[in-house]
């Protein structure tokens, strides 16, 4: 079975905030996409964390190799990645 979207963001979700997009979703059905991931944002080191598990993950599933999951995870980082804080 391949991973989902959900299970990409869940497993960043769980990791770091000990929830998941349902439970966000059921708790704040009104808020937007953008509000989601302004509440959740993560570190550097817990971003560089998710996606090298992003890259490990499309490596296994599609016998992919790292330079090729690198090129072709575009859209999954883009869509899916958690946002990084700004540190002021």
């Amino acid at each position: 079975m391949k991973t989902s979207a959900n299970d990409m963001l869940n497993w960043w979700l769980e990791k770091y905030f000990d929830t998941t997009i349902q439970d966000f979703k059921e708790a704040n059905p009104d808020l937007s996409d953008r509000d989601f991931f302004l509440a959740h944002q993560v570190t550097q080191e817990q971003h560089d964390e998710w996606n090298e598990w992003m890259i490990t993950t499309i490596m296994k599933e599609y016998r992919y190799s790292r330079k090729r999951a690198k090129k072709e995870s575009w859209a999954i980082y883009l869509n899916l990645s958690p946002m990084v804080k700004e540190i002021l």
